[in-house]
């Protein structure tokens, strides 16, 4: 069987790519043939370890570059680019002949179904429903703005129902999308493994991603500044890169965190990292899924996280493996870290939960939901 992934760059570092990267080599050592579809990719050698026996195509679509113009050359250049795409999106799909086309829910997610080919179409998301004004809403939007993004996601929910299957990471999202019938959850997989666990005697505590709003460490500095008035020997660490940080590095020097909290720059080796640490903290306005939990639970690490939508109140066994905060109040989850940072028996005990509770995002039984799946539209 022949599987087509359709992304706008396999080479980026983020989650959606790592996660990519590990379905598509253990679909590989499961006998399938995967082909990777990059929209545009950059010359840049890619961050996650990819199999060698992947095809690779590029389209050589650049969108991003007509980011920056104004709305009216976008309005004109975009269907441009739409046609453009369409035409080497068939050349390709021509040439390799995929069983399965799977979109990741670029702007080859409105291409797909105009593009007449024998394969089954699958749309998997990895954020969570009205992602982009959550994003957003931190910077002035003008009125036509959001209505234009109210206008898409509009047309996202019409989207959806041109492809054979539409796959989301938690039931969250799948009650946002309002319930298709042909939706159904797949969570991400554990993107490692280890035998190893964290030594949670270590006064470090952890948060990861991408340096941007939507992660929320903006938040989490005011919550270690309470965090640290109570326990001055513990330390905070940011793993990440991105456009926030010198406005975070500042927030550090205001709110005099210089001897407390550090950012550290992003790492391929991630697992170390965890087993650095005993505490991780997830304090995003919003996530596709949380990852970042799944990983630090595989070391052993319990969590401490805000309920945002979509995937910590699926993760994270309130009480038993970690902590679920009320979104953003930063009061509560200061007195969760201090409770876990303070008690020494209670942090190990739900490390060894975590660690056990996690297994039911263990890569086999997630590939085992996509094979049958694949297995199932081929059949109809």
């Amino acid at each position: 069987m022949k599987i087509a992934y359709c992304i706008n760059d396999h080479s980026g570092g983020g989650g959606t790519e790592r996660i990519i990267s590990r379905k598509c080599n253990k679909l590989i050592e499961a006998g399938y043939e995967i082909c990777i579809i990059d929209t545009f990719k950059s010359n840049c050698e890619s961050v996650f370890n990819f199999s060698k026996e992947i095809d690779y195509y590029n389209l050589e679509i650049d969108y991003f570059k007509v980011r920056n113009y104004n709305l009216l050359i976008k309005l004109f250049l975009y269907p441009l680019l739409y046609i453009l795409h369409a035409i080497k999106l068939r050349r390709i799909l021509k040439k390799i002949n995929p069983d399965i086309l799977i979109s990741t829910f670029g702007h080859e997610a409105r291409i797909i179904p105009c593009v007449k080919h024998p394969c089954k179409r699958i749309l998997e998301f990895h954020h969570t429903r009205g992602y982009k004004l959550i994003e957003l809403s931190h910077r002035e939007l003008s009125s036509l703005q959001k209505m234009l993004i109210q206008y898409n996601e509009q047309r996202e929910e019409k989207l959806i129902n041109k492809f054979d299957t539409f796959v989301v990471l938690t039931e969250e999202d799948k009650q946002a999308w309002n319930n298709p019938s042909h939706c159904i959850v797949i969570p991400n997989m554990n993107s490692f493994s280890t035998l190893k666990y964290a030594n949670t005697m270590q006064k470090q505590v952890l948060a990861m991603g991408r340096l941007t709003y939507l992660k929320g460490f903006d938040i989490l500095l005011k919550v270690w500044k309470q965090v640290s008035e109570i326990i001055p020997d513990w330390h905070l660490n940011i793993s990440g890169e991105g456009e926030e940080k010198i406005n975070l590095q500042k927030q550090i020097e205001e709110l005099n965190l210089g001897n407390n909290v550090s950012i550290l720059p992003f790492t391929q080796d991630a697992l170390s990292r965890y087993l650095e640490h005993s505490i991780f903290v997830l304090s995003s306005r919003h996530e596709g899924f949380g990852l970042v939990l799944t990983e630090a639970m595989e070391c052993g690490i319990p969590c401490v996280s805000f309920r945002c939508k979509s995937g910590p109140s699926e993760i994270i066994n309130d009480s038993i493996d970690g902590y679920l905060v009320t979104e953003q109040n930063i009061d509560e989850m200061a007195k969760k870290i201090i409770y876990l940072a303070t008690n020494d028996q209670i942090r190990g005990m739900m490390g060894k939960k975590a660690k056990e509770n996690v297994k039911r995002f263990a890569e086999d039984l997630i590939i085992l939901k996509w094979t049958s799946l694949f297995n199932n539209l081929l059949s109809k």
